[in-house]
């Protein structure tokens, strides 16, 4: 009869042992498809920086366009008013400074400093987008 206990206890063990090995094996799962989901939402996050980024630059560039044409449409009598003068000063500045930002230099460095376009991609997944998450026990 002890023989029949002890092979119902090693059975017992035996199921805990795959019950706990199964766990586990889900639990690792769901954090990889946790993993993936994140990475996924992160690509979505950064094709929103990298459009804004591009819309900047876009309006940047328009209105350097617009102040230099402004600046050159502009009379350059020797005796403009002051604040007319200073108007003119205040444009040319803006202008450089606009200049400066959108150089080829400029935004590359941009990029690199806000990862807009890293290689290697570190959101990369080699599978793809994951399917949707539809309830939290989804994996």
């Amino acid at each position: 009869m002890l023989d029949a206990f002890i092979d119902g206890i090693k059975l017992i063990i035996s199921a805990e042992v795959e019950r706990d090995r199964l766990y586990a094996e889900k639990q690792r799962r769901r954090q990889v498809m946790r993993h993936r989901r994140q990475l996924a939402e992160q690509r979505v996050k950064r094709e929103e920086k990298r459009l804004a980024y591009l819309d900047w630059i876009a309006k940047t560039r328009r209105e350097v366009d617009d102040l230099r044409a402004t600046i050159d449409a502009v009379p350059r009598e020797v005796d403009l008013p002051p604040d007319y003068q200073r108007m003119i000063a205040w444009a040319e500045c803006r202008l450089a400074n606009l200049e400066a930002q959108t150089t080829v230099e400029q935004i590359q460095d941009t990029l690199v400093e806000r990862g807009l376009y890293a290689d290697p991609d570190p959101l990369y997944d080699p599978e793809g987008d994951p399917p949707p998450e539809v309830n939290y026990w989804d994996y």
